[in-house]
C-alpha cells in the first residue's frame, strides 16, 4: 500500500469535511455522491454512508501510534515466520 502524501491527505480530508458539512446541511448520501461526481470525483454513496457513520466512532478516541506500529510489527513478524517454513507454511498432503 503506498503512502497518501501530504498534498492527497488534505484533499481527502478537506472531502471528508464537505461530506460532514452537506450531511450537516440534510442532503442524503446519494445527493453528496453525486455532487462529489459533478465535480469528477469518484465518490459512491457507501463510501459517503462510511463517512457519516464512522466518523462519529472515529472521533471519541485517537489510536496511539505506538499501538499502530506494534500491530505492524506483529504482521510483519508473522508473515516473516510464513516465509521462513518449508513450503511457505503450507500443509504437505
Amino acid at each position: 500500500m503506498s503512502k497518501i502524501g501530504y498534498s492527497n491527505s488534505r484533499k481527502l480530508k478537506g472531502n471528508i469535511e464537505r461530506i460532514l458539512e452537506m450531511v450537516d446541511g440534510n442532503l442524503g448520501d446519494n445527493t453528496i455522491s453525486g455532487v462529489f461526481k459533478d465535480e469528477n470525483i469518484r465518490i459512491s454513496p457507501q463510501f459517503v454512508r462510511e463517512i457519516r457513520i464512522g466518523v462519529i466512532d472515529a472521533s471519541r478516541k485517537a489510536l496511539p501510534k505506538k499501538t499502530a506500529s506494534k500491530a505492524i510489527k506483529g504482521v510483519k513478524n508473522d508473515m516473516e515466520e510464513i516465509e521462513n517454513t518449508p513450503n511457505n507454511g503450507a500443509l504437505e498432503a
